[in-house]
């Protein structure tokens, strides 16, 4: 009668190790970066001086240092998901650093005569009176440049971009805007599968 019972041991044994040993393993982990070049323009309008601010360091052709969600305080939120055409949003923050974008229909051959739409929201240590916005009737511009590093473009999880927005709305009723600027993400959630 004992056998039976010594049987079942290593059965049981078996099935615990396929129970508890193959789960996924976990994500990898969001990183990114930013530079975004205020500019104090119109000048009768924008009352906070040009400057940039930088979390990271990408630019146009080089992606730079790359900053890790929970690295040196720093928060990376991000989906890029879609096939051909891509949805697009992120945040990035670090102190008083803050980049959120919204691209809500991007395609790999968006360019700065044919850019993709979308609305930024920032924060730099120069803007203390709080965040700006992008205008909604005339939204930011989000590009390719012509020539690019072969992994510049916009995929599942990943996406570099150039990008300016005419008009930002200041709390304090400032109207500015920003020059060329840059925004990386990587490692972002895919988004729900279809």
């Amino acid at each position: 009668m004992s056998l039976p019972r010594i049987a079942l041991i290593p059965v049981f044994g078996i099935a615990s190790l396929f129970a508890y040993g193959c789960s996924d393993p976990p994500p990898p982990t969001p990183r990114g970066g930013f530079d975004v070049q205020w500019l104090d323009s119109p000048p009768a309008e924008c009352q906070l001086n040009t400057h940039r601010a930088q979390v990271g360091s990408p630019t146009a052709t080089d992606p730079g240092e790359k900053i890790s969600d929970g690295q040196n305080g720093a928060s990376v939120e991000c989906t890029v998901s879609g096939s051909g055409t891509y949805l697009v949003k992120g945040r990035i923050q670090q102190d008083l650093n803050i980049l959120a974008v919204t691209v809500s229909s991007l395609s790999s051959s968006a360019s700065r005569a044919a850019p993709a739409k979308g609305s930024v929201t920032f924060r730099s240590k120069e803007l203390q009176a709080g965040s700006v916005n992008s205008d909604a009737d005339e939204p930011c511009d989000f590009w390719f440049p012509d020539e690019r590093p072969d992994d510049q473009r916009v995929s599942g999880g990943k996406a570099w971009l150039v990008f300016s927005c005419p008009k930002m709305n200041h709390l304090q009723g400032s109207v500015c805007a920003l020059g060329e600027s840059y925004v990386l993400f990587e490692n972002c959630d895919l988004g729900e599968e279809e």
